[in-house]
């Protein structure tokens, strides 16, 4: 499959020891226009890596040394630089495959957003953390219950939108609660928002920089929570969400 349309954002942080292949994996299930690798200053040289392959066919190009670090400016940054009519943006360490690329962008032919979902039906969290597995859950059903189930998991990360609609709606947020507060916005901006299942897994190489304890998951669940919050409490927005759906 060759979309021609189609930008693929990575955001990178020690991803040196399977970059190449993920990049070629790419390249093999849907040929992007392009792939833009925002590195957030990895000492494993990762962004050297990819460097190294920009004249290897697989259409990358990097940008590093991000003043401040963090997820969601790296995407923003990513998205800015997207000359593509499709943005799609995944995590680094296969825990989003690749082959499900051409299915997501089949998806976002007839709809503004598709987003990959392990908690939609048919989707699953196979990851070995169980603690990841159930915080997972816990935050997801939670946007559920206030947001509605047109969205199963709002906090997939692994996403492609039209440009116009991330024109509208730009990121915002630290971590991974961006996706939340995007997904609501787009929900109630009527954007239309479908879901393709897949399997979530372990990554495959390196370390989680999501959290390694349950104080560490706790931690990082604060922002999510408030996140939520905020969102509820949004002016203009009473009786956006309902409970029953």
């Amino acid at each position: 499959m060759t979309c021609t349309d189609l930008s693929i954002i990575l955001p990178t942080y020690n991803e040196a020891g399977h970059i190449i292949s993920l990049l070629q994996d790419i390249v093999r299930v849907c040929h992007p226009r392009e792939i833009i690798v925002v590195d957030d200053r990895s000492p494993d040289g990762t962004a050297a890596v990819v460097r190294s392959l920009q004249q290897a066919g697989t259409h990358s190009s990097v940008v590093d040394h991000l003043p401040p670090p963090g997820l969601t400016l790296s995407l923003q940054t990513g998205i800015t630089a997207a000359s593509g009519e499709i943005i799609a943006w995944m995590d680094a360490d296969y825990s989003h495959p690749p082959d499900l690329l051409p299915s997501l962008y089949a998806a976002i032919q007839y709809a503004d957003i598709a987003v990959a979902s392990a908690l939609c039906p048919s989707g699953k969290d196979e990851r070995s953390d169980r603690r990841a597995v159930f915080f997972s859950f816990l935050i997801n059903r939670a946007c559920q219950v206030f947001f509605g189930k047109t969205v199963h998991h709002y906090t997939s990360g692994y996403i492609l939108a039209k440009k116009s609609v991330l024109s509208d709606i730009p990121l915002r947020g630290d971590y991974g609660e961006y996706c939340i507060d995007f997904l609501v916005r787009a929900q109630r901006q009527g954007r239309r928002i479908v879901e393709v299942p897949y399997t979530c897994t372990d990554r495959r190489t390196g370390y989680s920089k999501t959290a390694t304890s349950t104080g560490g998951f706790l931690w990082r669940g604060r922002t999510y929570v408030a996140t939520i919050v905020r969102l509820l409490l949004m002016p203009g927005t009473k009786g956006q969400f309902n409970r029953k759906r």
